[in-house]
């Protein structure tokens, strides 16, 4: 596996490597061999994920990876935290977009989002919603206490990014 390191000016870059890791991966939820991850509706996929333990990226670097790594090193402690979890989620959001075109579903809208409880950024995780729909929905499987479509904490700040921003 080919490695990236780069210096990281701000959190912008951090969004952007996720929508590209998910954009050029998301296949690698195809070839999870555990189990059929696109059966999962989101709900469940959701619970799956988050019960997946939290590892925090080591001090002073920023980890973002693609789904196959993830996989290939759940349980190993090696870094697995809200960037990647956000990379799994909108890799998963993908194929589901995918699946909905071919059966003539609606589709999922979907955006990564970064917030602090304070001024200052210190989260990322996706939000989605139906294409019909008004209202945007946190999925955010971080931590264990964390609820399928309910926001971790009410943020002071909060910046959503959609692809085409970048």
């Amino acid at each position: 596996m080919k490695v990236t390191e780069s210096v990281l000016k701000d959190f912008r870059q951090t969004i952007k490597e996720i929508f590209r890791l998910s954009r050029e991966y998301h296949t690698d939820l195809l070839y999870y061999n555990k189990e059929d991850l696109l059966a999962k509706n989101p709900e469940q996929f959701f619970y799956w994920l988050r019960e997946i333990e939290y590892v925090a990226d080591p001090d002073g670097f920023e980890v973002v990876q693609r789904p196959k790594i993830l996989f290939e090193n759940i349980g190993s402690k090696r870094p697995f935290d809200c960037d990647d979890r956000t990379v799994l989620s909108l890799s998963y959001f993908i194929l589901q977009n995918k699946m909905r075109k071919i059966f003539g579903h609606h589709l999922f809208d979907t955006r990564v989002c970064v917030i602090g409880r304070g001024e200052r950024p210190h989260h990322v995780h996706l939000e989605y919603k139906l294409e019909n729909e008004s209202e945007w929905k946190a999925f955010d499987p971080t931590y264990p206490r964390n609820k399928f479509d309910e926001f971790l904490f009410t943020p002071g700040f909060y910046e959503c990014f959609y692809e085409k921003d970048f």
